[in-house]
């Protein structure tokens, strides 16, 4: 072979310097990956999308006022059916039951439409997604047949379909999350504020002590058990991905073994493949153990939080104003039910705790296999650094 056919063979290949940055080239953090949907050319159909379910997040929580303020009246109807001097108690609780019904209604339309256009959002940024790493990993270079060559990075399919699937619904249910807890925080406060009376024993804070005693329970009280459940969700992240890392290797050991079925009967290798899957599915029968204790822990605590914050804390927290006369009944029901209201828009936040830490995980395994294609871009680097090269450019 001569020395012009092996330059025609050899090219020779392009330094880092010289490297073309692939479209994932930005998505190895995980800001960057979460990030970069939106600083894309499709900047306008995401922040578009993104602006909608915001302001239906916003409108859901004006939406839960109503609904507490109708929840008031309805039960003070029931309650005085039968109180001398109501002329009409029919009429009343008639009246205060549609009020209430179409509240619900409005509730659940409002949630459900929102959910529509979530789920548009999430599906059109994950096909975003999916492009952007399809591009990359099938770019020239034979950038697909490098990080193949890496054992180290399992599972890439796994990665590219289901993290990204799980990535992106999780980002967009921890931010409606926040949204919420800011949402029905603001609108609470405000109603609270309006219906707020004094308090025996709570004479500096004039008019305003029942919002404060209020405020200065429940938020405290929601922030605290948050952040023992964020401590939760950490170990929870850890957890994710060593479960999402040991189904991986078992399902790459699969593809592989179904591939080589006839090497492996002509080999008699049936015993030691029996034995490799059993390994692999003992790292899962272990993982997915430790992930149920979890499970049934988080569950367990976040019953009791509902339980208390609903049964409990919302109906003690109006009580000395209505105990001294301050306000009525349907004053009294209506501040419980916008104290449940907004231990609700807290508990978002703790139930989003499990997605925040597979969102952990997943942006994690995502941000290694984007960092595999960068770095599969100066291939004399990538194999010194994956296995032996000993390639030579004429």
């Amino acid at each position: 072979m001569n020395a012009h056919a092996d330059r025609r063979r050899f090219a020779p290949y392009p330094s880092r310097a010289q490297a073309r940055r692939t479209p994932v080239g930005a998505m190895r953090t995980f800001w960057g990956l979460t990030a970069a949907y939106w600083r894309s050319g499709r900047n306008r159909e995401a922040w578009g999308l993104a602006l909608i379910v915001g302001l239906l997040t916003w409108f859901i929580a004006k939406v839960g006022i109503w609904i507490a303020l109708a929840a008031g009246a309805f039960e003070n109807a029931k309650a005085s059916y039968q109180t001398p001097g109501n002329l009409d108690p029919w009429g009343k609780f008639q009246a205060a039951a549609i009020l209430l019904v179409a509240m619900v209604s409005l509730s659940v339309v409002s949630v459900a439409v929102r959910h529509f256009f979530s789920q548009t959002l999430q599906r059109k940024w994950r096909a975003w997604l999916n492009e952007q790493f399809t591009e990359a990993t099938l770019a020239e270079g034979n950038t697909i047949l490098k990080i193949q060559s890496n054992p180290g990075l399992d599972s890439i399919d796994q990665r590219q379909q289901e993290c990204l699937k799980t990535l992106t619904g999780n980002a967009i249910g921890l931010a409606m999350g926040v949204l919420t807890v800011v949402a029905s925080a603001w609108e609470v406060s405000r109603e609270l504020w309006r219906i707020s009376t004094p308090i025996n024993g709570m004479a500096a804070f004039g008019s305003s002590a029942s919002f404060a005693l209020t405020l200065g329970v429940i938020v405290p009280f929601a922030m605290l058990c948050t952040w023992g459940f964020t401590r939760i969700g950490a170990v929870m992240r850890d957890v994710n991905k060593s479960f999402m890392e040991a189904e991986g290797a078992f399902r790459s050991e699969l593809n592989t073994m179904f591939r080589r079925a006839g090497q492996i009967t002509a080999s008699a290798g049936e015993r030691v493949q029996k034995k490799v899957n059993r390994g692999l599915y003992a790292d899962i029968d272990r993982v997915w153990h430790r992930n149920n204790i979890l499970q049934a822990g988080f569950m367990g605590l976040h019953n009791f939080y509902m339980t208390l914050s609903f049964q409990v804390v919302a109906s003690i927290l109006a009580l000395p104003a209505y105990a001294q006369g301050a306000i009525d009944f349907q004053t009294y029901v209506t501040t419980a039910a916008l104290v449940g209201q907004l231990t609700n828009s807290f508990s978002w936040l703790i139930d989003v705790t499990p997605a925040l830490a597979a969102l952990k995980a997943d942006a994690e395994r995502i941000g290694e296999y984007a960092e595999e294609v960068e770095r599969a871009q100066d291939t004399a680097a990538y194999f010194r650094a994956t296995g032996t090269h000993d390639f030579r450019y004429g």
